[in-house]
Formats: C-alpha cells, structure tokens, sequence
C-alpha cells in the first residue's frame, strides 16, 4: 500500500480581505516549537532486551512494607510471600515476616511473639512455620535467591518498597537517569561482588527498574523482574488506585480498615499481613484479566494502556513507523514543530467562539480515528509531497461550516509552516462574523 504524507512549505502572507486586521501596533508575542533532536556524534547505547522465557515470571516474590510516620518513613517491618505459579494463579508456598536491622529489642520481640503465634498461610505441603529475621538476613537470603532463580519481585508501590530496604543510595552515573540502591555492604562499602538496584523514573507514578553492576557470579537473572501492581492497574484501568481501591475494581474484598501509626503493635502486624495478603489476590485478579489479551507483553513492561495497545500491534505484526519507515531530519523536525498533543489547552480566553463537542475516552486514538490516520499506520511505504496550494484553498474557504464538521476533519491531516506574522494578526482577527 502506498500512502502519501503531505508537508506544507509556506503559507499565504495575508489574510481574506474581510479578515484581515486593524491597523494597530501588536505587540511581540513568544512562540515556542518542539524540534527533533540528534546529538552529533552520538554513541546509542545498547539496552539490555533479552527475551523472556515467559510472559509471567513462574514465581513471584510479594511483600509490603510498614514504616515510621515520620518525614524519614524508615522500614519497621515488612510482611512477604514466595509465591509458585500453579494453575494460572499464584500460590504461597513460604510467608514471613522481617524486621528493620535497627528496631528495638522490644519490638522484635513482639513481631517474634506474633510469627509464632500464626500459623503460615500456605499451600498444603508446604512450612506451616512464619520465617522471621532481619533485614539484612531477609535480603542476603530469601530476597536475593529470588533474583537469582528469575522470580518478579511483585510490590503495589515498588518504587517506595524497593528503596526501604536500600542502605544508602547516590544519583546514578548517568545524568538525569535517577537513582542506584545500595542493598548489600561489605564492612562500611557497597559490595561490589553484588549488583546495585537501579530506579530511572518515568514519571510521578511509575518507574523502570534493573540490578546494574556487580561481578558475574553476583550477577542475575534478566537483570531482574519488578512488577509493580499500581502501574499495572493503571495500564487497565487507565486510573490511578490505592490498594482499597484496586481491590474494589476487581470485585475483591477489601483490606483492614486501620490508619496506620508508625509503631509496631499487634494491630499494625495484622494489618501488614493484611495488606500483602489482598495483594497477591490482587495480582491474581489481574492476571486473569491480563490474560484474556492475546498478548507477549511481560507485565512489569505494561507501563500504560499504550504498552499494551503497542503489543496488539505487534500481535498484528504492524511495524512501528520509526523502524519501518526512513525520513531526513528536516522532515522530522517539521513534524515535531506540529506535535501539539499530550495536554489539553485553552488558547482563546474569555470570548465566546463556534465550537464542536467531541467525546474522548483517550485522546491519541480519538484523533487518529477522527483524522483517518490507520492507513498510514499500516502502510508499506510513506511518501512525502508537496500540498501547498490544496492547503492554501482550504485555508482560504475555512468557516465554521466545514472546521467543525467532523466529517472535514481528515482534510486537515497534513503538516503546514505558518507565517509568525500570520500568528500575530489573529491576536486581533474576529474569529468568524
């Protein structure tokens, strides 16, 4: 299929007689473009992409962490469970429960009083005893084991969970590439023989994770699986959710209703059970519906419903655009100068304008649709063509009549230089008699 892109080059100087502005003195307005950017002689750096043997992580090891109330929220305990993946679902197989290298002898004596007085909720078979140590102990042990045999490491706030355990921590080597962990020492010094936990952010919500580093012996696994249930429910809901709210979205019961105190109590162990519980039904819930999409897509890369809208794709076998298809700078960079999407904005204040109503549930797929931009999508080949003077007539005959007509909108699927001038003037133009 062939399927001509069309890019302007200019654009009339003036506007129609009827329009055309007062005699006034505009003032300078700013007008800021995005541009397409290459570094000069950049070295890509390759980025660590090997396959997963599969899609879900055969084990999976969940915990929570609860922590001080203070500006510094410093671990006190946590609550895990070393879960096997069996039937579609993850089954407990080891619960424990771990307490921070430096709480106080009377509060390890209560989470040792606690561990022994339950019995583990496990699969028949497996220890009915509640493992309870360190943190150091719990990191050297069960925490690291899981790494090294490939399990995810499943958390509903992994950023947060994650950096509870870390000893110290640094800005990674690469500028701007967020944080490396320090979990293991050896004496006062980072142990080098083990990898750092590196969190790059993405957002205000998500981040991506790896183990960088180490020696090979320490090295892991796929550098490590980390699934973050919040991120992952925002993948398929498109909603940010706590824990409560997650569970009622999936038609769970809910945890333990309880504002948590900072300390550690009979009730704060509970509850931390509780909630590490919930979460691994969670994660199974999740599962079930991640499932029912006929995809390859590994959990922990389903960042958004665009990760999982791009492995439909790939499903399909649709190339994307940036490897199928070769464009100069220049025509890259002027489509980056008319990318005017990721935000909603008002440009005309306060005066009364013709307008459209248009409902979107996503707005990236709302205007591709509405554009008609599937076929170059799917296209074997995109050429680029002049179409300044079809631009111009369409400019010249634009009225409310046809601008929001949503029947007219595919016309407008071409990329056009404006003249600033053009801009200034309709700063002062009357938007339609």
């Amino acid at each position: 299929m062939l399927f001509r892109s069309r890019i302007q080059q200019t654009m009339p100087d003036t506007l129609p007689r009827k329009h055309a502005a007062k005699p006034n003195n505009p003032e300078p307005i700013p007008v800021l473009l995005r541009v397409h950017t290459r570094v000069k002689n950049e070295n890509k750096r390759g980025k660590y992409d090997k396959k997963l043997p599969d899609t879900w992580a055969h084990f999976a090891l969940v915990f929570d962490c609860e922590t001080t109330t203070d500006i510094l929220q410093g671990l006190n305990f946590l609550w895990w469970r070393f879960c096997e993946l069996k039937d579609g679902a993850y089954v407990c197989q080891q619960e424990g429960v771990v307490y921070a290298d430096e709480l106080g002898k009377a509060s390890i004596t209560l989470i040792r009083s606690f561990a022994r007085s339950k019995e583990a909720q496990v699969e028949e078979g497996c220890p009915r005893e509640i493992s309870c140590e360190s943190r150091t102990d719990f990191v050297d042990g069960e925490f690291w084991d899981a790494l090294r045999m490939g399990a995810a490491i499943v958390c509903l706030n992994s950023a947060f969970d994650l950096s509870r355990l870390a000893l110290e921590y640094r800005p990674a080597k690469a500028k701007n590439s967020g944080w490396s962990m320090v979990l293991w020492k050896d004496a006062d010094k980072p142990d080098e023989h083990k990898p750092r936990l590196k969190i790059e952010p993405k957002d205000s919500r998500s981040a991506f994770f790896n183990l960088a580093g180490g020696e090979a012996g320490g090295r892991v696994t796929y550098r490590g699986r980390f699934l973050d249930l919040s991120v992952l429910c925002w993948a398929l809901r498109n909603k940010h959710f706590t824990l409560e709210h997650a569970l009622k979205s999936f038609g769970l019961k809910g945890k333990i209703r309880h504002e948590p105190t900072g300390r550690v109590t009979e009730k704060e162990l509970r509850y931390g059970r509780r909630d590490v519980e919930r979460t691994v039904a969670l994660m199974n819930a999740m599962k079930r519906e991640y499932d029912g999409f006929d995809i390859d897509l590994p959990p922990e890369t389903a960042m958004s419903a665009a990760s999982i809208t791009k492995a439909f794709l790939e499903k399909m076998r649709v190339a994307q655009p940036a490897r199928k298809f070769r464009f100069a700078g220049e025509v890259l960079g002027r489509c980056m100068q008319g990318y005017y999407g990721g935000r909603s904005e008002v440009r005309i204040r306060h005066q009364e304008v013709p307008v459209v109503v248009c409902d979107t549930t996503s707005e990236y797929p709302s205007v591709a649709g509405l554009l008609k931009l599937w076929p170059m999508l799917i296209a074997a080949e995109v050429e680029v063509e002049e179409y300044s003077q079809q631009a111009r007539k369409m400019v010249a005959r634009a009225n409310p009549g046809n601008v929001l007509n949503p029947a007219e909108w595919e016309k407008f699927a071409f990329f056009a230089l404006v003249n600033p001038r053009t801009i200034q003037r309709r700063r002062f133009y009357k938007y339609w008699p």
